[in-house]
């Protein structure tokens, strides 16, 4: 089934909230080689909130609610048993992307950031759908069918969700871990 294009992590930020991921060794080797901000310091995650607020704005009170917010969502076991596409489209070309089951808990810690922060919708469009997703491949699409395949032989794997994590992009364009944000 070809399912319709969706938002890509090809939008600059200078800060994003994400939930961290480990994935099993191999498939980290896989998402290194072809997600090119792997190279420069972002975990394998699932997005909360892409781009967030520039980092001279992240101040006490800003984290103070980020903290409140992460702290409303249990934390919770994901299951990655699927890989998923998305075609080329406007906004980039394509990803190679795992699914997380459940998918809800992202939804709503989604929803309560962009609430706190309406300046900054998911992927900066008003119109996302939010399908939470772990990108795997996004750079080099006439790779995706070779990457596709790799992160099958992966599948399944469950791993803990257990924070909220504020990166931020450095003078060097690497990204850091600025403050972490346990899940309950």
């Amino acid at each position: 089934m070809v399912e319709p294009a969706r938002p890509t992590e090809v939008v600059l930020a200078r800060s994003a909230l994400v939930v961290p991921i480990g994935l099993p060794a191999g498939l980290a080797r896989l998402r290194k080689r072809e997600v090119a901000v792997a190279r420069l310091g972002v975990p394998p995650h699932v997005t909360v909130l892409s781009p967030f607020l520039d980092p001279e704005r992240l101040d006490r009170a800003v984290l103070a609610t980020l903290s409140r917010i992460a702290a409303s969502e249990p934390a919770l076991d994901v299951l990655f048993g699927a890989v998923r596409r998305w075609p080329p489209s406007g906004v980039g070309p394509g990803v190679v992307w795992l699914a997380p089951d459940p998918a809800e808990p992202f939804v709503r810690l989604t929803r309560a950031v962009w609430s706190a922060f309406p300046e900054c919708p998911p992927y900066g469009r008003e119109d996302d759908d939010l399908e939470p997703h772990l990108t795997i491949a996004i750079d080099a699409p006439e790779r995706f069918d070779a990457a596709a395949a790799a992160a099958e032989s992966f599948l399944p794997f469950r791993r803990p969700a257990s924070s909220m994590n504020l990166l931020v992009e450095r003078p060097d364009g690497r990204f850091r871990t600025r403050a972490r944000f346990p899940l309950r």
